[in-house]
């Protein structure tokens, strides 16, 4: 079923309608899983199994012959999970056949987690507890009550309600190195007096995390420090190969040593004596704070063998997925093989007709639903996104021959994201995005509320060369016509510049055809922190010259944005663009604006609770 048809702007809302009311089926075999249970037991109601493993085996016994859906009923309570829940082909449903897996007790009771309950603090001193954990203990996030804690950092985390997504406070560098030469991996800053980390700082698992290029704010890296030397003021680092220029006006915290630690909300993990050391966020005693370590990467891995061997036909309806671990030292997400080597708390590839309804994920180490190379026919829906480490989605196709097809072979298409709230993601990563579309084409992104992001609400990225190169296709596949409507779109670019909410780069050359339709949106209060010195934050923004030309906008309003509403790098790319009623020009109508239908539907989950009104 193709989900885009241009001619008709109420289709995604007919179809979710339609999705919800239909009931999960009359004549359908039910396995139920219990905290309670055990897996030597039958599965049924009274006697369910402990585990989703056992479950996931009964399901394959069972659907060689199963003529209706089997569904598996979770029961309230979190599975701790220490390793990667998988799905294969072989437990996919078939046509006529789905495979059903629920929170039986309603929405949001059922909690899958990819971490595990600290216990046995003692005091170390003052508001400092102490853990002794297993000598090859390591991750790089950490959780309290399901909010996740900083490491401890200098200058301390600010936190600002209006810039939830933002990382200040940060200081500024006075010097950095120059563009270095090839095979050279240690950069430098040079610090203001004032600001010496503190005399008892040493290097040892130290991070600085910069901006580099000084003013630049669109770019953030996570690097080893080797060095301090305060005479010369200089804090030396690994580069991890980047030998990008530093100079003055960098901004950068440094986190990850014990010197640091000394505000609620933080923690230093000593990995060569495996001693994790906090500060809670709330009183009292940590074994009754539900303080957690993450434990796996991906939390659920739906894994295909290629285009003709999918996984199909799985819906996963009201379950929480959470806390995940994070990858540290690292640069961009796209680093990790453009998503095949990254995790999310649920990763698919190689998919058709997966649906995730109702679904509440939260505290991701990295994205929340990543999906790479061949995936068609999926449903996001009525779901609740939020805190994540990078991206809330990521549709990622950025392979030139995924499992050794061509790049038109491997599709990521036709894929539905309706009705979910997106919000606070990029809390680990600042590239980060509430949606990430990367060369793929004829998706459905519509009736959401995206908000709180230190980069963009959505960007989009196709097939073509260098941004300042020769006219080129690329041999990935490109990003077309996808349709992005109904969305309510606010307080995004928290954290950086030159970028807009809305995010277009390399998508095509003059008359590539590349055109993705964008309509019924309003953007609000798209700007940075203070310290950004970068161009500041735009409503859409229109990136590399002559890549991002043709597209289509209808019924758009931008207001309170901290740069121009709308930006364009180079005048051909906005030239080409087709503008309807659009608020950054003359002759705007708001009557056409169908505020009732942007945003986030009357029938999204009540479980998820109360949100404020969006700020239009």
């Amino acid at each position: 079923m193709n989900l885009i048809n241009h001619n008709h702007p109420a289709v995604a809302r007919a179809l979710f309608l339609l999705l919800c009311a239909v009931p999960l089926s009359v004549l359908a075999l039910e396995f139920h899983v219990a905290t309670t249970g055990r897996d030597t037991n039958s599965g049924t109601e009274t006697e369910p199994f402990a585990s989703l493993e056992r479950a996931r085996n009964a399901v394959r016994e069972a659907l060689p012959h199963a003529t209706e859906d089997i569904i598996v009923s979770i029961h309230a309570g979190t599975w701790h999970l220490d390793r990667s829940f998988a799905l294969t082909p072989q437990d996919s449903g078939r046509e006529g056949v789905a495979v059903i897996w629920r929170s039986v007790d309603g929405i949001g009771q059922a909690h899958l987690s990819g971490s595990t309950p600290l216990k046995g603090w003692q005091r170390h001193k003052g508001n400092i507890w102490k853990l002794k954990l297993k000598e090859d203990a390591d991750f790089q996030t950490l959780y309290e009550d399901s909010r996740r804690l900083h490491k401890a950092r200098f200058p301390n985390y600010l936190s600002d309600t209006s810039l939830s997504s933002a990382f200040g406070c940060y200081l500024i560098s006075e010097a950095g190195s120059p563009h270095l030469e090839r095979g050279n991996r240690i950069s430098w800053l040079e610090y203001a007096v004032d600001d010496a980390p503190p005399a008892a700082a040493s290097p040892a698992q130290m991070k600085v995390v910069l901006f580099p290029w000084g003013s630049c704010d669109w770019h953030r890296w996570t690097c080893q420090v080797t060095k301090i030397d305060r005479d010369a003021r200089r804090i030396y680092f690994d580069n991890l190969g980047d030998r990008t220029e530093i100079l003055g006006g960098a901004r950068y915290f440094l986190e990850d040593e014990p010197a640091f630690l000394d505000a609620p909300g933080e923690f230093y993990l000593d990995r060569s004596a495996a001693v994790l050391y906090c500060i809670p966020i709330n009183h009292g005693h940590p074994d009754k704070l539900n303080i957690t370590a993450p434990v796996v990467l991906t939390l659920v891995q739906i894994q295909g063998g290629g285009r003709d061997n999918c996984v199909r036909n799985l819906r996963f309806d009201g379950l929480v997925f959470e806390e995940t671990e994070a990858i540290s030292p690292s640069l961009h997400w796209w680093s990790h093989d453009w998503g095949r080597r990254d995790y999310a708390l649920i990763h698919l590839s190689d998919t058709e007709a997966i649906t995730l309804s109702n679904c509440w994920l939260r505290n991701s180490g990295r994205h929340g639903v990543l999906m790479t190379e061949h995936n068609v026919g999926n449903t996001v829906s009525g779901s609740l996104i939020e805190q994540i480490g990078i991206s809330g989605i990521t549709l990622c196709n950025r392979f030139p021959a995924a499992k050794g097809f061509g790049a038109s072979v491997a599709r990521l298409e036709q894929n539905l994201l309706c009705n979910n709230r997106i919000h606070d993601v990029g809390q680990l990563g600042l590239y980060a995005s509430c949606i990430e579309l990367m060369n793929v084409s004829y998706n459905e992104i519509c009736h959401s509320e995206l908000f709180n992001s230190p980069r963009y609400a959505i960007t989009m990225r196709g097939n073509t060369g260098a941004q300042h190169g020769p006219p080129v296709t690329t041999g990935v596949p490109p990003a077309s016509r996808n349709w992005i409507h109904h969305l309510s779109i606010h307080h995004c670019g928290q954290d950086s510049g030159d970028m807009g909410a809305l995010h277009a780069a390399n998508l095509n050359n003059s008359g590539g055809g590349c055109t993705n339709t964008y309509e019924q949106i309003t953007i609000a209060d798209t700007r940075a922190l203070d310290s950004m010195m970068d161009i500041p934050p735009n409503g859409i923004f229109l990136d590399w010259p002559k890549m991002a030309m043709d597209q289509i906008f209808r019924d758009i309003q931008i207001v309170r944005t901290q740069g121009d509403p709308f930006r364009s790098n180079g005048a051909d790319n906005a030239d080409s663009a087709v503008m309807q009623n659009v608020s950054w020009r003359e002759g705007f109508n708001q009557e056409r604006m169908n505020y009732a239908e942007i945003g986030v539907q009357t029938n999204y989950p009540p479980e998820f609770g109360g949100y404020p009104p969006p700020p239009f």
